[in-house]
């Protein structure tokens, strides 16, 4: 990116988060540079479903969306190049999605959004775009009108303050940013294929080392499951029935209300992060004799068994401190002189399981695997003191490619904070871009 320096003067915008704007920019209400429009789709004329998808106008598969879309698409709005689209619904429940998006050519979507129209001469539609974009990353709507409110329209933007560059060095920013964020969008999708790719590897490596073992000459034998293959001849397979300490074990069917620390935390699917560990900000607990039938023991396994995380495991660890789970988690309590439940945990984390979790689940409106279908899974079972050597290997190796995965994701995190601080400093005048030009 070329060097880009402040202006020469400011003076004060008198918008807190705006502050100081070149001198000579104007500030004007979004009603004097900007229209409603609401040219709707009688008669079905145009065809071309769009929607309002992660801060982009997308085109909307019909076909997939069949049974939720309507017969007629007479109510949708038509929407023209250049278009602002804004969705203000649902304000109080979800300030996080992106709510603007420009329109990349000629469609219809649904009334329940805000479509803008620049005026002539007043504002460019390219530049509408990313300073409507800035007011959504720094959630300007959210502080509209008397509190936050869960629907707004046009009217209650219409004097919402906007500044202004003359035209064509609205069209210069406008470039700018186009350009940078490509590139930043491109740094970043390279650096989300990385992350990708260490996820595969690392489950790879998983899935060679529990039912491969780490002896690259070991004798091999057919293990009679297809999914597992050949597995070292001196290992065997199980059930998961044969494997228990106990029963498996539904949770408690509880309605999380308490968050008293000084009880035994009540454990939920979503309270468990992707690597395993624990939200700190999900926090419910359960009353001692409530809990107490469904306290966990150190290595205990919690196996989700419906819905879209069906399969995802987890390893209570004594660290946790005392807790009890939910009634749609089932707890395997693994028998220690068979099955090392670290073992067992990096075995959920493979494609061999994975594929069974597939093969298993009922489809019906959502997916299931119960304690009856979990205990009939087949598992590798090498000897004790190998599936300990198999974890301490696995351990180093993913501890690797973890520490390899979460440096990316940070320095992706990093790239959308600068993505997002760079539209702003250029739709507020913070850079000078008056005579900017791709090279």
């Amino acid at each position: 990116m070329k060097a880009v320096k402040p202006y020469l003067r400011y003076r004060p915008s008198g918008i807190p988060w705006i502050g100081d704007v070149p001198e000579y920019w104007e500030l004007k209400p979004l009603f004097t540079t900007m229209r409603e429009i609401d040219d709707r789709n009688y008669g079905n004329k145009v065809q071309n479903v769009l929607s309002l998808s992660y801060g982009k106008i997308v085109d909307r598969d019909v076909e997939s969306n069949f049974g939720l879309l309507p017969e007629s698409f007479e109510t949708y709005q038509i929407v023209e190049k250049g278009d602002v689209i804004l969705r203000l619904t649902d304000l109080q429940n979800d300030q996080r999605s992106l709510r603007v998006g420009s329109v990349g050519r000629k469609g219809i979507i649904t009334s329940a959004y805000v479509c803008l129209r620049g005026l002539e001469h007043a504002i460019a539609p390219e530049y509408a775009f990313w300073l409507l974009a800035t007011y959504d990353f720094k959630k300007v709507f959210y502080g509209l009108g008397s509190g936050v409110r869960q629907v707004m329209g046009f009217v209650d933007l219409k004097r919402l303050p906007v500044v202004l560059p003359k035209i064509e060095e609205q069209r210069n920013i406008a470039a700018f940013l186009d350009h940078t964020t490509a590139q930043l969008d491109d740094l970043i999708d390279q650096k989300q294929q990385l992350i990708e790719l260490l996820k595969e590897k690392r489950q790879a490596l998983i899935t060679s080392v529990v039912t491969k073992g780490l002896n690259p000459k070991a004798k091999m034998k057919d293990s009679g499951v297809a999914w597992l293959g050949q597995i070292p001849e001196h290992w065997g397979v199980k059930k998961l029935q044969y494997l228990k300490s106990e029963a498996l074990m539904y949770g408690a069917n509880e309605s999380a209300e308490d968050d008293d620390r000084n009880l035994p935390r009540f454990l939920r699917i979503t309270d468990l992060n992707s690597d395993g560990t624990l939200k700190d900000d999900t926090f419910k607990s359960l009353p001692v004799v409530v809990a107490k039938p469904y306290l966990l023991n150190d290595g205990d396994i919690l196996l989700a068994r419906t819905g879209a995380t069906v399969g995802k495991a987890v390893r209570y660890r004594l660290s946790w401190g005392p807790c009890c789970f939910a009634g749609y988690l089932i707890r395997f309590r693994p028998d220690a002189n068979q099955l090392n439940s670290v073992f067992f945990e990096y075995y959920t984390q493979s494609q061999a399981y994975w594929t069974e979790i597939y093969l298993s689940a009922i489809q019906a409106t959502i997916q299931n695997v119960s304690a009856e279908k979990y205990s009939g899974f087949l598992v590798p079972v090498p000897p004790v003191k190998e599936q300990s050597e198999i974890c301490e290997y696995l351990v180093n190796a993913t501890n690797k490619l973890d520490l390899l995965a979460q440096r990316t994701e940070d320095s992706v995190e990093r790239l959308r904070e600068y993505r997002q601080s760079l539209i702003s400093a250029a739709v507020t005048g913070k850079i000078d871009l008056s005579n900017w030009k791709t090279a």
